[in-house]
């Protein structure tokens, strides 16, 4: 598939997500905030009674925050104009949000600097991983000579390190300030990448090289997306959420649109080293961005007094996610959907290069015009959180964008077939690039903040243990039947994940206020 040429994702929304925790108690999924917030698809009040309520909340904010840094810090003039700042940064993502002419819809981040920052420096990385997809494996194919058996062992222990790693991991993340965290993840991932083509210069890089370098990136990224959902729902607001998930949902598909034909043709002139170079050189260039980003960091979660065990701390975000029913069918969801996706990219490649009798160009060709499709679907999201709510979205458009997957087996030779494939990929993954913000979204409102890096760790952890066993499952239909045959199966096991949508959510309507109280009682880590 098309979409799963690139980095195989975790139905997020790009490299993170934003949330909130203040919806209405009566309809979670129609995304209207309760208290002073308007309605996401419609700015309440005029101007200059919006400035004059915004000017008294921003004086009883600052006597509040003052009232309560006095208290925790025992009067100390300096502390007390530390928290003061601290308390004044966590609320400056709404506050902007709701600043007449910031936006002319104030549920819109148009117009934010800061998160336009925040988008570049995602681009920007997305379009490298993008453009050197396939590289490390060409490298330990034609350059270290690797057998098939050995790439397969090179991605099965990463992701075993990135499983084992990334629930502590997660808990780490979950105390520290967040931007911090995105720029070290950056770093090492420029460090780990840049290796192979400054070693392949010196010597010959070997397997085993090979093997560190893919499991510290997964490591980076597992920490990368930890600390991203909770640092961008701190940066937008919860408010704008919606809008700033679909934006990023865009930069992805543009990325994955443009990267692989191009990242192809770069490894034809220049080499799988110097395509992998390209890829360190843009966790570097990300970091123009992210340290630019003005708006205070809201100070992150403090632990608890007594704190239980690592172990317990660690599996937080999981034992909230498995207590959630919705969230719970949510994550089997995207393991089937995910895991069948990341089966179908190879079976696919090999049906359109062997029997649909495609040309490698038309297969990059495919692989663009199919992008066009989830393109249209990321820019329409918002709109289609607003108009049917997010568990309408969920439910109905998941079914929808397995509907023509099911039909690829189908596709005839020649350039019918590659209109049929281009066709089919690209109304799935139009329907994909919708529901893909709105589980971001609906992830992040239904989890407290200071659980939001465990459960994305968790998360993360989850689909990077399970992709590679449907790969492997994937490798093994080859051996018995055809690609165009194991397609088949693939599509067995999509109609099999639309079984754990969250149709109980159409029924039965939590809000996120509910959740998060009820998951403070249970989190361990905030017991008494």
């Amino acid at each position: 598939m098309a979409a799963h040429r690139g980095q195989a994702d975790d139905a997020g929304s790009g490299r993170g997500s934003s949330s909130d925790s203040t919806f209405s108690d009566s309809n979670p999924s129609d995304l209207k905030p309760s208290g002073s917030h308007s309605s996401v698809s419609k700015p309440s009040g005029s101007n200059s009674s919006a400035s004059k309520q915004d000017s008294t909340d921003q004086q009883r904010i600052e006597r509040e925050a003052g009232s309560v840094a006095a208290s925790v810090t025992g009067g100390d003039p300096t502390a007390v104009a530390d928290a003061e700042s601290v308390a004044a940064g966590e609320n400056a993502a709404d506050q902007a949000a709701d600043k007449p002419g910031t936006s002319p819809d104030a549920s819109s981040v148009r117009g934010d600097s800061d998160f336009h920052k925040l988008w570049w420096a995602n681009s920007i990385s997305m379009f490298g991983s993008a453009f050197a997809n396939g590289a490390v494996m060409l490298v330990a194919i034609l350059l270290v000579n690797a057998a098939d058996w050995q790439v397969a062992m090179m991605m099965a222990i990463s992701a075993l390190v990135a499983g084992v790693f990334g629930l502590p991991l997660g808990r780490w993340v979950e105390y520290r300030r967040k931007r911090p965290v995105l720029i070290g993840a950056d770093l090492v991932q420029f460090a780990a990448w840049a290796s192979i083509p400054i070693i392949g210069l010196l010597t010959d890089v070997t397997l085993t090289q090979l093997i560190v370098v893919a499991s510290i990136a997964a490591v980076a990224t597992v920490a990368f997306q930890s600390a991203a959902g909770a640092h961008t729902v701190a940066l937008v607001g919860r408010q704008r959420m919606a809008d700033a998930s679909g934006r990023l949902e865009s930069a992805t598909w543009i990325s994955r649109g443009i990267g692989p034909p191009l990242g192809g043709a770069a490894i034809s002139l220049i080499g799988p080293l110097a395509t992998v170079a390209v890829d360190a050189v843009s966790y570097l260039a990300s970091l123009l961005f992210i340290p630019r980003i003005r708006r205070p960091e809201p100070p992150p979660p403090k632990p608890a007094a007594e704190r239980p065990s690592l172990w317990t701390e660690s599996v937080a975000g999981f034992q909230h996610i498995w207590r959630h029913p919705q969230l719970r069918s949510l994550l089997l969801n995207t393991m089937l959907f995910g895991g069948a996706i990341t089966m179908l990219a190879p079976l696919l490649t090999l049906m359109m290069l062997r029997d649909v009798g495609l040309a490698p160009w038309q297969y990059g060709l495919e692989a663009g015009v199919a992008c066009l499709g989830p393109l249209a679907g990321s820019m329409l999201a918002k709109r289609a959180l607003e108009r049917f709510g997010i568990i309408e979205v969920l439910v109905w458009f998941g079914i929808a964008r397995i509907v023509t997957l099911v039909l690829l087996p189908l596709s005839p030779h020649g350039w019918a077939g590659f209109a049929w494939i281009a066709m089919c990929e690209g109304i799935a993954m139009f329907f994909f690039a919708l529901t893909n913000p709105a589980m971001a979204t609906y992830r992040a409102q239904q989890t407290p903040d200071h659980l939001l890096a465990r459960v994305a760790a968790a998360w993360a952890v989850a689909l990077r243990v399970t992709f590679p066993l449907f790969i492997a499952a994937g490798s093994l239909l080859t051996v018995v039947m055809s690609p165009r045959h194991a397609l088949w199966v693939t599509a067995g096991v999509l109609v099999l994940s639309v079984i754990f949508l969250p149709y109980s959510g159409l029924t039965s309507r939590q809000s996120p206020d509910a959740a998060a109280d009820r998951a403070e009682s249970t989190d361990p880590a905030r017991s008494p």
